[in-house]
């Protein structure tokens, strides 16, 4: 006995990679020289970045810079800013394709510690938490209508969870 079937094609989000990875910066840095010295720390910030993001068989790829920017006052209370990048690499795995996926990066810095260690040397801790995301859309086959007397169909409309 052969039926006919028809088919429809659905596509939904998928969410396949999730994860979190905390890099640690610890550098130190010499101010210019037409800079006053340091004579106190007032602010100490880390901004965050992304260069690139590249998805590939299994794995994501990010690339991006964290910026420091030290807010400090000389002993006349002249104030400066001193400014540097740190660039960083940081690759996220998982056991399913993740091509022609949609990935979402985020991120956030935190000072652990920022000291001058001499009139012109700054010494900073810090982190930065990258945050990564990947859905892929994916078909799935549903049935929408079977063509004989044996069947009775009930029409509807299936509301929307996920967006697309």
């Amino acid at each position: 006995m052969d039926f006919k079937i028809t088919n429809y094609s659905v596509t939904s989000e998928q969410l396949c990679l999730e994860q979190t990875a905390e890099l640690p910066i610890d550098t130190d840095f010499t101010v210019p020289d037409y800079s006053g010295e340091i004579c106190k720390i007032i602010k100490c910030d880390v901004k965050s970045f992304a260069s690139s993001k590249h998805l590939s068989g299994n794995t994501l790829s990010v690339e991006g810079d964290a910026v420091l920017t030290v807010i400090y006052a000389d002993k006349d209370s002249n104030i400066f800013s001193a400014v540097q990048e740190i660039p960083f690499k940081k690759i996220f795995e998982t056991g399913k394709n993740l091509d022609g996926g949609f990935c979402d990066v985020t991120f956030e810095g935190a000072i652990h510690s920022c000291r001058a260690v001499t009139e012109r040397r700054i010494s900073i801790k810090a982190s930065v938490r990258v945050n990564a995301k990947v859905t892929v859309n994916e078909k799935t086959e549903i049935i929408t209508d079977v063509d004989d007397s044996c069947f009775e169909t009930f029409c509807g409309q299936a509301d929307i969870t996920t967006p697309l």
